[in-house]
C-alpha cells in the first residue's frame, strides 16, 4: 500500500504580466554613441578587407598603451594588416607575414598600407 501527501508551497512571486516593461527606443529612433575620436583628427575610411599599418605616434600617446605594456612589435608598423572586423570605433587586425594574434585597435591609430 502507497501512501501519497501532497503539500503546497507558497511564494510572494508576481505573474510576469505585473512586472514592469523593459524600455525599448522607439522604431526611427537611432541610439547615438559617443566616439571616442576627435572630430579635428582626419580619419581613413576602414572597412572589411582594408590593408592597414598601426601608427606609432597615436599608439604611443593611447590608452591601451598605458593600460598595457608600451612596447609594441615591431611589425605592426611595418608590415600590412588586413581588417577583419570592426566593433564601433575599433578594429581587429590580422598581420598575416608571421604568425601572430590578432588585434584590436582604434581607427585613429590606422594608416592605410602604402
Amino acid at each position: 500500500m502507497f501512501v501519497v501527501t501532497t503539500s503546497v508551497v507558497t511564494t510572494n512571486i508576481l505573474p510576469i504580466s505585473r512586472l514592469s516593461p523593459i524600455p525599448r527606443p522607439r522604431k526611427g529612433l537611432k541610439l547615438r554613441r559617443e566616439s571616442v575620436l576627435n572630430s579635428a583628427q582626419q580619419v581613413m575610411a576602414v572597412k572589411k578587407g582594408s590593408m592597414v599599418r598601426a601608427v606609432r605616434e597615436t599608439l604611443d600617446n593611447s590608452l591601451e598603451a598605458s593600460a598595457s605594456d608600451s612596447r609594441f612589435p615591431s611589425y605592426i608598423f611595418e608590415t600590412k594588416g588586413e581588417v577583419v572586423d570592426m566593433n564601433g570605433d575599433y578594429a581587429l587586425i590580422k598581420f598575416g607575414q608571421m604568425p601572430a594574434p590578432n588585434v584590436w585597435l582604434r581607427i585613429d591609430q590606422l594608416e592605410e598600407f602604402k
